[in-house]
């Protein structure tokens, strides 16, 4: 994604994106080639944008979906990768259909770089399978 489309996300979803996640959106077609075919990550901004609207009115399965929560793709079982903006670090959450607490999600990454590091891992296991 280039610098216009990630503005036009920030400005669609009213959301301030932080500069790594900036960086990381910007550098995302060189995740390894299985994420993005999967759709763990999503390159094209209006698909990040209709996600994004789509958690905001219908929710998360039973769960809500804060603004301040910015989807940045899912995996084939609908679980959904998110960064939370409430930190001034935001951290790579992945939220889980099967839970019933948004705080009983699993922190993948603590920052957008080693999620990257995360997504690769995952894709070298899926290889060797």
């Amino acid at each position: 994604m280039n610098g216009e489309s990630i503005e036009m996300i920030s400005s669609e979803l009213s959301l301030t994106i932080p500069d790594e996640i900036k960086k990381f959106l910007a550098e995302v077609n060189h995740l390894p080639k299985r994420i993005l075919e999967e759709k763990e990550i999503l390159r094209d901004p209006a698909a990040v944008i209709a996600l994004n609207k789509e958690l905001r009115k219908e929710g998360y399965y039973h769960l809500p979906w804060f603004d301040h929560f910015f989807a940045i793709g899912s995996d084939p079982g609908h679980m959904i990768y998110y960064f939370d903006l409430s930190h001034d670090s935001p951290p790579a959450v992945l939220a889980n259909h099967d839970y019933d607490c948004i705080y009983e999600y699993e922190i993948l990454a603590h920052e957008p770089e080693m999620l990257v590091e995360y997504l690769k891992e995952m894709a070298e296991e899926w290889d060797k399978e």
